[in-house]
């Protein structure tokens, strides 16, 4: 029997699934045990209160969100919405995840859990928190739409208008739920998934009134055991292309460790992007770590959690910590009310 633990997933938090491995002899004899267990297990698990409670704590609500492909063709993608306590409308926050290039990567993305510290830091500020698997990844799987072609002549633009696409699905079907305001939206995403939420910046996007960009962008590859950006140019370039119609007003926060987007290149973006007409308050931090590029992790709410604040009260007016539950600044939960444990704990 072999357990497989997937890879450091480019949110920045490591999330791991397993897989058993049974020689075929032991099979038969495998399968019927594990049917009796499971089944056992779901019957104390449909008696007991308290462990559904738990489980709908870490799972929030799963739902299938639909959108069209650039062939016509409806898809659908799996997200998780996690909701503060109360009875709402609430404001709709969509978390988005990194790009991985390793095929293996992506099927064992698993979308981040109601009870991580990112998912409740949103629930403790009063948002409807929306976290969707994009196409190629995790639940949703299916073809990958995201990848930028020929690492010979990448096409940045196009990759980052597909994670728009996903995000955009996911915002809008978010938007209408009945518990959820249809204004005061944030996007907000990291590496991969911020170079998507640029180019959503750049789209239609009622509803939507704040962006945040955690370590993003495209481009870095590992070439013959090292890595770097296989276009810098062009990955600038497309982030000026983006700007030209974004004008919402952006955060964008980069770490100065930050191996995949260092301070220059994040500073080009920055300087391509607002020269066309785009709106960005800047943020370089201090090194996080060994790798910034993982600081919208656990580790890092203290660093991003009042950078957040901040250019969220500008954005909202009426926006402040909740009373009801909180995340203090080492990153536990502190609770008012009777909320569950953290039973999904993210690794990193």
């Amino acid at each position: 029997m072999q357990q497989k633990v997937s890879s450091l997933d480019r949110s920045g938090s490591l999330q791991v699934r397993r897989r058993l491995r049974v020689p075929d002899d032991a099979g038969r004899k495998f399968s019927i045990s594990a049917v009796l267990l499971l089944a056992l297990v779901g019957c104390a698990a449909e008696l007991d209160p308290a462990h559904r409670r738990s489980a709908a704590a870490l799972h929030g609500t799963e739902v299938w969100v639909p959108l069209k492909d650039a062939g016509g063709t409806t898809r659908q993608i799996f997200t998780r919405i996690c909701r503060p306590p109360g009875t709402g409308p609430w404001p709709v926050a969509v978390v988005n995840h990194g790009t991985a290039l390793k095929e293996d990567v992506r099927e064992d993305h698993i979308a981040l859990y109601c009870t991580s510290t990112i998912a409740r830091w949103f629930k403790s500020h009063g948002f409807m928190t929306v976290i969707p698997e994009r196409r190629g990844y995790g639940r949703t799987g299916g073809r990958w739409a995201e990848s930028e072609g020929d690492i010979s002549d990448p096409d940045f633009y196009r990759a980052g208008m597909e994670t728009a696409r996903d995000i955009q699905a996911a915002t809008s079907y978010a938007l209408a739920l009945p518990d959820a305001r249809q204004s005061g939206a944030a996007v907000i995403g990291v590496s991969g998934g911020g170079w998507g939420t640029m180019a959503y910046s750049s789209m239609p996007h009622p509803g939507v009134d704040a962006f945040v960009v955690m370590a993003g962008g495209r481009g870095t590859h590992i070439v013959r055991g090292t890595q770097l950006n296989i276009a810098p140019d062009a990955v600038v370039e497309t982030a000026g292309r983006f700007g030209a119609t974004s004008r919402t007003p952006m955060l964008w926060v980069y770490a100065a460790n930050d191996s995949h987007f260092g301070p220059r290149f994040a500073s080009a973006m920055r300087d391509a992007f607002v020269a066309a007409g785009g709106k960005v308050s800047f943020v370089e931090t201090a090194p996080f770590g060994d790798e910034g590029h993982f600081l919208f992790s656990r580790k890092g709410v203290k660093i991003w959690g009042p950078l957040f604040d901040s250019y969220f009260k500008a954005r909202f007016p009426n926006f402040q910590e909740s009373p009801v539950a909180r995340v203090s600044n080492d990153g536990k939960a502190t609770t008012q009310a009777q909320e569950p444990e953290l039973i999904g704990k993210e690794l990193e």
